[in-house]
């Protein structure tokens, strides 16, 4: 498990600069833009980097998120 959470955050860091000029773009005329984290692999992120990124996304304005996830 840790093996895979390296793997996951090192991936992650190398593209959190492009996912942020992207959601950038994509949000520039929404007053108050939502990310959902989704699924298994954003969860991977250690936690630090998770919240670095999250709090980083206030710079795109005011940015609401959230995490969803699936219990069987």
């Amino acid at each position: 498990e840790k093996e895979i959470r390296t793997t996951a955050t090192q991936i992650f860091r190398k593209e959190e600069n492009d996912i942020l000029k992207s959601l950038s773009i994509l949000y520039k005329d929404e007053e108050h833009p939502r990310i959902i984290f989704h699924g298994g692999e954003p969860l991977l992120v250690s936690t630090s980097v998770l919240n670095e990124f999250c709090r980083r996304l206030s710079q795109i304005g005011d940015v609401k998120y959230s995490i969803q996830w699936y219990f069987n």
